[in-house]
């Protein structure tokens, strides 16, 4: 999908705690979302990935670290975890106007 035009929806931040069972990220997805970002805002390495990902085994994020922008529409699931204790984590969406562009 396509656009010329800068998105035209809303940005939504949402702090998450993390732990080592595997955590979604953002609990509950902004509609008509385009995209997210994640930053650890923890001493901690967070590793982010699918719902069967293992410790180790996932994209690690480290302590004060960004993400890169990901494409990610409100469908698509990003799982984090830690390999012990708790990340404190926050996700930037953005969304885009359902239609009428």
């Amino acid at each position: 999908n396509i656009s010329v035009n800068g998105l035209g929806g809303f940005l939504k931040s949402t702090a998450v705690t993390v732990t080592t069972a595997l955590t979604v990220l953002p609990p509950t997805a902004l509609v008509n979302r385009r995209s997210l970002i994640i930053y650890n805002n923890s001493a901690v390495t967070m590793e982010f990935g699918d719902s069967n990902f293992v410790f180790g085994g996932g994209i690690p994020l480290g302590a004060g670290s960004f993400s890169p922008s990901l494409d990610a529409s409100a469908k698509l699931i990003i799982y984090g975890r830690v390999a012990s204790g708790s990340a404190d984590i926050r996700i930037g969406e953005l969304s885009d106007i359902g239609t009428g562009r």
